[in-house]
This record gives structure tokens, sequence and C-alpha cells, in this order.
């Protein structure tokens, strides 16, 4: 005569799953561990390669660097020449796009993916603050996405998207996207206060908008 048994109470098993929830904390902790230390090796190092650009500010010189390994960094350093902090980025930067004033750091680049976005830090301290104005068409390789570089005033914060052709408004404190327009043949970009005033050859007159205005204005 038999009796069923019911073996998930029994000591056990609840000693062997036990001991595999043990195991799995483990490993978990493990990876995290290296992948913490991976992290700390590519976006703390402090490169000595090609600087791919730079911009002086008021704190010092923000630069971003090549190194030997081909990987892209973010160098602050203060007006002395001494190291402030060093942040890796996971994209190759284009040129012009870089800036730095009221506290934040701004590097658009061209992501893994081939599309571009711009990355965001603390000047202070290279803490990141957000990650913005992504494009949803790939860049053919060896094209130039920038048709000029970043400009910012106040909250304002304008960059220009060659490949895309359109004029990209975003608040520079969130990162968040205000408005697209679109950009003529030949199209130049100036700051006009907070507002970004656009001249191109097929506009019969230079066109302004700012971060809040809801559409573009005729230059008074």
């Amino acid at each position: 005569m038999s009796a069923d048994t019911d073996t998930t109470s029994s000591p056990a098993t609840a000693a062997r799953l036990g001991g595999r929830r043990f195991a799995l904390i483990f490993a978990g902790s493990l990876i995290t561990c290296f992948v913490f230390i991976i992290w700390q090796f590519f976006a703390s190092y402090w490169p000595d390669g090609e600087v791919l650009m730079s911009v002086e500010h008021d704190q010092g010189v923000l630069a971003v660097h090549d190194d030997e390994r081909g990987h892209v960094h973010v160098v602050q350093r203060d007006l002395q020449g001494e190291g402030v902090w060093s942040v890796g980025l996971f994209g190759v930067p284009s040129q012009g796009g870089i800036t730095a004033g009221e506290g934040l750091v701004t590097v658009r680049v061209i992501d893994f993916e081939g599309v571009l976005e711009t990355h965001a830090f603390e000047l202070d301290t290279g803490e990141f603050r957000w990650r913005s104005g992504r494009g949803e068409n790939r860049l053919p390789e060896g094209e130039d996405a920038l048709q000029g570089p970043t400009l910012w005033s106040g909250e304002a914060h304008y960059e220009l998207d060659g490949w895309e052709n359109e004029l990209i408004a975003m608040d520079r404190s969130t990162g968040e996207e205000s408005w697209r327009e679109p950009l003529g043949d030949g199209a130049t970009v100036r700051l006009v206060g907070e507002r970004a005033c656009v001249t191109s050859t097929s506009d019969t007159e230079t066109w302004c908008r700012g971060l809040s205005d809801d559409t573009r204005q005729a230059l008074p």
C-alpha cells in the first residue's frame, strides 16, 4: 500500500531550493561587481590621445579625447590644466557639437547605431544628466550630420541636424525636445537673444523661433 508524499515541503528539498537561491544571488553579485569594474575602467579613464574637439569656459577647458584603445572620453580640466573628471562616451562626437556653461556640458554624438543624440553632464562633477535629440534615420558612413555648431542661450538649446535637415529646439536643463523645424537650402542659423533665427536661399525672409514659441515668426 503506497502513500502520497509531499516532497516540496521536505527539509532536503527546502535545503536544495535555498542553496539554489544562494547560488543565483552570489552569481548575480559577481556579475554586478564585474560590470562595475569594467564601467569604471572605461568611464573613469584619463586618455592621452588626440583632442577631437574642445571648448573653453570660466572653470577651465572641456575636451573630447580619443585614446589608444579606440574609445572616446569627455575630459574636464581646471584653469591650471589639472584633470577634474573624465567620462566615457558611447558614441563618436560630431564636429562643433560640444557646449559648456550654466553648470552643464552637452556633447552631440553619432551613436553605435549610426543615429544622432545628445549627452548632457554636470560641469562640476561629470555626473550624467540626460540624453535626448535622437534622430530617427541612420547616418550614412562618412557623412557629416552637423551644418554648424550647437547654439544655446539661457534655457534654449538649438541643434542642427544636417541629415534630417532640421533645426531642433530643446530645454537645456532637462533635454526635453520642444520642436523641430525643417530647414531650407543653404540655411544658416544665428542666435538673437534666446531665439534661433534662420536664413536660407529658399526662403524670402529670415524667420526666428524661441524655445516656447508655437510657430516661426519673421525677424523684426
